[in-house]
């Protein structure tokens, strides 16, 4: 049987990764909305459309990314409780809701 220890460096790696695709979504959307302000302010607003359309794009992304969190949390949770499967504890009903809660 495995141990929590052993999946752990995919999840961190992968949550890694999710952080690094959230800061560059962040830093995209903060630019097109500062981008957008100027263009709001200026006469001419020919980039005020384009900068509309990649913003909106680029939130439309952040519930696949939380959503992509939530699965690694829960593999993670899973993963920890798999571990104490051979274990008195898996006998107690605390244990078996949380389990039957994850899967």
């Amino acid at each position: 049987m495995s141990s929590a220890k052993d999946f752990r460096p995919r999840f961190e790696y992968e949550f890694c990764r999710v952080r690094l695709w959230g800061v560059a979504l962040l830093v995209v959307v903060v630019g097109a909305g500062l981008a957008t302000y100027v263009a709001l302010t200026k006469e001419n607003s020919y980039r005020l459309p384009a900068n509309s359309i990649v913003m909106a794009m680029m939130l439309t992304a952040l519930p696949l990314l939380i959503c992509y969190v939530q699965t690694i949390s829960l593999q993670r949770r899973m993963a920890r409780l798999d571990t104490l499967q051979d274990w008195l504890v898996s006998n107690t009903s605390h244990f078996k809701i949380a389990y039957n809660t994850l899967r």
